[in-house]
């Protein structure tokens, strides 16, 4: 982070989603909480709500070149969070422009679908993910159906390992989408033993966890955490938005992110 700015910049790719539990309206309520400023790139629009996803639409790859390059004029980013990339296209532009900021971290989360099933991205983006995106993340947050169908491997140890051979230093695997009365995050590092967090599991179902806490990870770094910290931090945060959770809809919970008592340190 710049000593000179009061607020570190996360720059965001993420798709938009008008119901507000997930995508840009998540990344930047997230990061607005650990009091950083979030700039949003679209990578798509989406027809959704909180029960199910209709329509996904990418954005053209000019615009998202055209939006960053403006910002860069104004701006220094100190962290980037990924979230959908739903075509090919859109995966190669955001490649191309990550690499002209090889110093900044970024925060993967490898959205492949929608908490409600639909899928949500072409059926060749998990290999592409691996070959071209993962060498340039300093974390990867999949859950553990994204976890398999990134690698195509069942055992986490093994698919973890394979994240990890494509370049990605970190891969944290959530355990939401996992059975057992504790919601178990498992975390695999390079050269590192694998470390275990482990939460109360809550009875909902929610919508926008996994960009919440993506986004969470990214302000931490943004703001000069350590990696395991911030991992630490955003962990904590994402468990206790989610157990403050709204209904908005008649579908999933919408995590509370702006908490009140929240702070960040």
């Amino acid at each position: 982070m710049n000593a000179s700015r009061p607020h570190p910049v996360v720059l965001c790719f993420s798709g938009h989603d008008p119901c507000g539990g997930a995508g840009l309206q998540a990344d930047i309520e997230t990061i607005s909480a650990h009091h950083a400023h979030a700039l949003s790139i679209p990578t798509c629009l989406t027809v959704q709500n909180t029960r199910q996803v209709k329509r996904v639409e990418p954005l053209s790859s000019s615009l998202m070149e055209d939006t960053f390059h403006c910002l860069l004029e104004d701006f220094s980013i100190d962290a980037i969070k990924i979230g959908l990339l739903p075509d090919r296209s859109t995966l190669a532009t955001v490649v191309a422009l990550l690499e002209t900021l090889p110093d900044i971290p970024v925060v993967c989360d490898p959205v492949l679908r929608s908490g409600s099933g639909h899928d949500l991205n072409s059926a060749e983006l998990p290999t592409l993910f691996c070959e071209k995106l993962l060498p340039l993340c300093r974390v990867i947050t999949p859950n553990q159906y994204e976890l398999k169908k990134l690698s195509g491997l069942s055992d986490i140890e093994q698919a973890a390992d394979k994240l990890l051979q494509s370049g990605c230093p970190s891969v944290l695997v959530t355990g939401a989408d996992a059975a057992g009365d504790e919601v178990i995050h498992h975390l695999f590092q390079t050269g590192k033993q694998a470390q275990l967090f482990s939460f109360e599991r809550l009875p909902h179902h929610y919508h926008g966890s996994g960009c919440t806490l993506a986004s969470a990870i990214a302000a931490r770094l943004a703001g000069g955490d350590s990696l395991n910290t911030a991992l630490d931090k955003a962990l904590a945060y994402t468990w206790n938005s989610l157990q403050q959770a709204f209904s908005a809809g008649s579908g999933q919970r919408l995590p509370h992110r702006i908490q009140g008592n929240f702070r960040p340190s």
